[in-house]
């Protein structure tokens, strides 16, 4: 029998840890010790056969940690992404990853992670990014979280009142290397995302 303080010794340097990570490590474990230490409150349940310790909650952006690790290929985009980089104001409730698997939804203790679908040709323009000690993950540059959030969020009309309800911070916007977003974009193909970009660009022409 493997007693708690053993185990937690054993995975103490993995955030997350899986039921494979626990059988290679321990051929013969007991796994209902899972549930009971969930009961206890010692270990979270972040999706089927996917593990974290209580601690891991209190550390900055581990919910951004949990979205990239839960479903992969992955890297974090969209408003998870531009609220990272500060671009919009506002906290997002759902954290977002761009996948070339199906779409899915998770939900666990840390709230819910939504998964886009996008084409193996778009599935680029990002960088590992250290977001705690020790803790890696791919994430949109500034200029690929933008033409993600523009092509995907359909909800947005390709009008200049569509382009300015979504809030963007207009000192972050002058930030963005241009001449790359432009490049990126040619990768899309698609004429009504020009057309949102033109308009953002004109946001940004203003300052």
């Amino acid at each position: 029998m493997i007693d708690f303080i053993t185990f937690k010794d054993n995975f103490k340097q993995q955030a997350i840890f899986t039921r494979n990570d626990i059988l290679v490590r321990y051929g013969n474990f007991y796994m209902k010790n899972l549930y009971y230490w969930q009961k206890k409150g010692l270990v979270i349940k972040l999706r089927n056969e996917c593990y974290c310790f209580s601690e891991f909650i209190k550390l900055p952006r581990a919910k951004i940690y949990v979205c990239y690790e839960l479903y992969k290929p992955c890297y974090i985009s969209m408003q998870t992404a531009l609220s990272y980089y500060k671009i919009i104001p506002d906290a997002v409730v759902t954290s977002i990853g761009i996948t070339t698997n199906k779409t899915k939804y998770f939900s666990n203790f840390f709230g819910g992670f939504y998964y886009y679908n996008i084409k193996k040709e778009l599935f680029f323009g990002y960088i590992l990014t250290e977001i705690n000690p020790d803790m890696f993950v791919y994430i949109a540059e500034k200029e690929k979280s933008i033409l993600d959030y523009l092509y995907l969020g359909t909800w947005i009309s390709a009008t200049k009142k569509g382009i300015y309800s979504e809030r963007f911070d207009e000192n972050e916007i002058m930030t963005l290397n241009w001449d790359k977003l432009y490049e990126y974009l040619e990768r899309f193909n698609s004429v009504r995302l020009v057309k949102k970009v033109n308009i953002l660009r004109k946001i940004n022409d203003k300052y």
